[in-house]
């Protein structure tokens, strides 16, 4: 006689290309029966229905290979629950628009299909509702997916997996916290217990109302990141050093984040959208990434490995890093980019603001120029943008040929600093009350008029 079987244990686990193809199959069976899936496609035939968790398996699949973070629950190796995690926007690696398209041609008659049984007109109001507030999904993690297969429902699991997702963006310190939309009141309900709190609700039709929650973290590793550049290191801490390809990226990030607030910089662009915003970072990536190839000096202020301050010389270097054919590569890839950030000009202010920071003429042509310099928040106030100005100064007063800095800067406050450094007015030009240009160098030698 023997005694009762143990249950079956259920583990959470991330997601392995060995279990994720079963798996997706238990997000699509839970989607389909949902009421956002059955008013914005027509599931009416079988057929219809094995496209649309083919198409699942697709989306589920790149994400996973994308590296989004994907979680399944467990049962004797079989999965019985998923979960999707997608991160903030800004820690999402840049996929080229030609790569994605490489990627989906031999999937076009899945997603050709698929695309004659959406119900468009109802598609659009919905897709308006369910647009996420774009201050939460810039530093929040975003639940694209929650499902338990029928079988094992009730059972906790979806709870289990809520929490191994909240343990997972806890220990990331960009994440502030996970932010989700639900068109079911039972599951808006099940989130409220969970410790999420409504954000907004947006009706898109009778009877279907999107509800967009948000969960923080107030002790998560990303407040004691913030903690920490509220009581950052000592200045001596802070070392001065030349950037390496490994730095591009955070100074890149320090750079777009400084001159996004820049009230010149909304002058000169709408940056009013996040996408207009990842754009512009977008941009000064790849104008860093082309200095540092090109060979110009490029130094960085690091609190251990962490970048807080970039400082860029032109014309001074070691001598170009990379092929000019590697760069043109680059610049191909982030054409969607370049083109979505030059629609954001605002074309009336753009000829004024060219004369304006046009290099004067009886500037001798032999000066150097500064490019950027930057400080991330926390960490200004600590003179870190002086000694990342001294330390080009010394490089370029120690050239076979010692040469004066030339920069142009906008904003008096940023004048009166570039003068306490020892930079002097050559000449201010105004193109408007909020874009004043004020052109300055810094001799080759101290005292020199």
């Amino acid at each position: 006689m023997t005694g009762p079987q143990a249950q079956p244990q259920v583990r959470i686990v991330p997601a392995s290309s060995e279990y994720l193809s079963h798996a997706v199959w238990v997000l699509a069976d839970a989607f389909m029966t949902e009421g956002f899936t059955t008013r914005t496609l027509d599931l009416s035939t079988e057929r219809r229905q094995d496209r649309f968790r083919r198409a699942q398996a697709l989306m589920v699949m790149r994400k996973h290979v994308q590296g989004q973070p994907v979680l399944l629950a467990l049962e004797d190796n079989v999965p019985v629950g998923i979960a999707i995690l997608k991160p903030p926007l800004e820690a999402l690696p840049h996929i080229p628009w030609h790569k994605k398209v490489r990627e989906l041609l031999p999937h076009l008659p899945l997603l050709l299909g698929l695309a004659r049984q959406i119900r468009w007109r109802w598609l659009l109001s919905a897709l308006r509702a369910m647009h996420p507030p774009e201050d939460v999904v810039e530093n929040h993690y975003t639940l694209e997916g929650l499902a338990v297969a029928p079988s094992h429902q009730g059972q906790g699991i979806g709870r289990r997996l809520l929490t191994a997702a909240h343990e997972l963006v806890e220990n990331d310190s960009v994440a502030r916290g996970i932010y989700l939309y639900t068109a079911d009141e039972r599951n808006r309900t099940i989130y409220e217990r969970s410790g999420y709190r409504l954000l907004s609700s947006i009706e898109a039709a009778p009877a279907f109302t999107v509800h967009h929650m948000a969960l923080s973290f107030p002790g998560s590793a990303h407040d004691a990141g913030i903690a920490a550049a509220h009581n950052p290191a000592s200045p001596d801490e802070i070392r001065i050093v030349s950037a390496g390809s490994e730095h591009l990226p955070a100074a890149a990030d320090l750079l777009g984040k400084a001159f996004q607030d820049e009230p010149y910089t909304n002058w000169l662009l709408d940056l009013s959208t996040l996408k207009s915003r990842r754009r512009l970072a977008a941009f000064m990536a790849l104008t860093l990434t082309h200095f540092y190839a090109r060979g110009d000096t490029i130094l960085v202020a690091l609190e251990d490995d962490r970048v807080v301050g970039i400082a860029a010389l032109e014309g001074l270097g070691p001598g170009r890093r990379a092929s000019r054919s590697s760069h043109l590569r680059a610049m191909l890839a982030r054409i969607p980019d370049l083109l979505g950030l030059a629609l954001r000009l605002r074309r009336r202010n753009l000829a004024a603001a060219g004369r304006a920071v046009r290099r004067p003429r009886r500037l001798e042509e032999d000066h150097l120029t500064l490019e950027w310099l930057a400080v991330a928040p926390g960490y200004q106030g600590m003179g870190i943008g002086q000694r990342l100005l001294d330390r080009l100064r010394e490089l370029a007063r120690s050239a076979p040929n010692p040469k004066g800095i030339y920069a142009y800067t906008i904003g008096d406050d940023n004048r009166v600093f570039y003068k306490k450094c020892g930079y002097r007015l050559i000449s201010r030009v105004e193109a408007d009350p909020l874009f004043v240009a004020y052109h300055m160098v810094l001799p080759e030698k101290d005292g020199a008029a």
